[in-house]
């Protein structure tokens, strides 16, 4: 079905074409008429401002119905699903890379380092330490020089401090102190100090180390999740090969299910909705530019998206609202016909990306719109299924 899709998406990009060019042509028919007519070229500006052209629409809701599906529409009668029931899967399409898990426990034992003021440990580049100094220039200590009291944490390597600063630390040992000679730029902020050269009075105070990643460690703070570290380390695991399962089933769907037509309203109302978050996007970009630059960097919304014209904008902005709307009714049409139905997790699922909890449901549908979220809700409901029955071959 790929290839019978590829060639539909190359059909409709010359329809989405095709559309914006025959508007273009009602707009020249108009304007040929307004030349005889102040009235005529007034109304025609209503016209083009309001019909030819989408319209923002900024209600998250618009063209749903409460129950999140698409008002009017059955979706299994506008799309192909293809085979979509019992997904085969190769593990390792899914499996994570130990590299990466690795670099999640690496993280969480960075979180949790824990300091040492042990003596003899010898600095190395990218240690964690805390240290004192006193800077002074001619034997004379200078202002904000020195650290203040109970020292500095720094990482060697990564502190910014001036050239030679930090790479004189290394080698030396935790309660050990000692002096280093810098020179400060010429360029450098404080002119008190630019150019000339100082000697700082280091002491090191003490180290942070990573813990060591065993049974102890996880019982005591990731007992939420496992209670061995080979126990972490598979949920980990688990937990990275679900969100790969979950992004290769949305692209399984966009590859074997296809769209055979469109609900041509709901496609506007789409195209409305996209066009009001690149307005939005758009006049965020100028408004940032100005305020540090003085001017906005594009000079009209088709320019912010890349297109030549407010025509191939209207026209890429209609294949953008197809896409959504396929994938919707994809989703739709599988929620139709297995019958699912959308449950209080969903509904927590979806408080949660939209930054919420359920506590605030109502206060939410106030903002989204009730359509919009149980929209959202049906589509975790639909993924859950097409995970929870794929085949996974090992």
């Amino acid at each position: 079905m790929s290839s019978q899709k590829a060639e539909m998406k190359r059909q409709r990009r010359a329809k989405a074409l095709r559309k914006e060019k025959a508007k273009k042509s009602v707009r020249n028919i108009v304007i040929g008429v307004v030349v005889l007519a102040l009235v005529a070229l007034i109304g025609y500006i209503v016209y083009y401002k309001t019909v030819l052209v989408t319209q923002p629409i900024g209600s998250y809701s618009e063209g749903l119905a409460e129950d999140g599906t698409i008002a009017g529409v059955v979706a299994k009668d506008y799309v192909s699903l293809g085979q979509y029931d019992n997904i085969q899967v190769d593990y390792s399409e899914i499996a994570p890379e130990p590299d990466v898990i690795d670099g999640r426990i690496d993280s969480v034992l960075e979180a949790n380092m824990e300091y040492s003021t042990e003596e003899g440990i010898a600095i190395e580049l990218y240690d964690r330490i805390n240290l004192d100094y006193v800077g002074k220039i001619d034997g004379v200590a200078f202002e904000g020089g020195s650290t203040a009291e109970g020292g500095t944490v720094i990482v060697v390597g990564e502190a910014g401090y001036i050239d030679d600063f930090e790479e004189q630390l290394i080698g030396h040992k935790t309660g050990s102190s000692f002096d280093i000679e810098v020179t400060f730029p010429e360029d450098y902020g404080n002119t008190e100090v630019a150019g000339k050269d100082a000697v700082f009075s280091i002491t090191i105070n003490g180290i942070y180390t990573k813990p060591v990643f065993d049974d102890a460690f996880v019982k005591e703070h990731l007992s939420e999740y496992a209670l061995t570290a080979d126990a972490y380390r598979k949920y980990l695991e688990d937990e990275a090969s679900n969100v790969a399962l979950e992004s290769y089933v949305q692209t399984y769907l966009s590859e074997h299910c296809m769209a055979l037509s469109y609900p041509e309203e709901y496609v506007e109302i789409v195209m409305g909705k996209t066009k009001y978050t690149d307005q939005q996007e758009f006049e965020y970009m100028n408004e940032y530019y100005s305020a540090y630059f003085g001017s906005g960097m594009y000079k009209s919304l088709a320019d912010y998206k890349g297109a030549e014209n407010e025509l191939e904008y209207e026209a890429a902005l209609r294949l953008r609202a197809e896409d959504s709307v396929e994938a919707h009714m994809i989703i739709q049409a599988i929620y139709e016909e297995k019958g699912l139905v959308v449950t209080s997790e969903h509904l927590d699922a979806v408080m949660e990306d939209l930054g919420s909890t359920s506590e605030f449901m109502v206060q939410m549908e106030e903002m989204y719109g009730k359509g919009y979220i149980y929209q959202l809700a049906i589509n975790k409901a639909v993924i859950e299924y097409l995970m929870e029955n794929a085949v996974i071959n090992k």
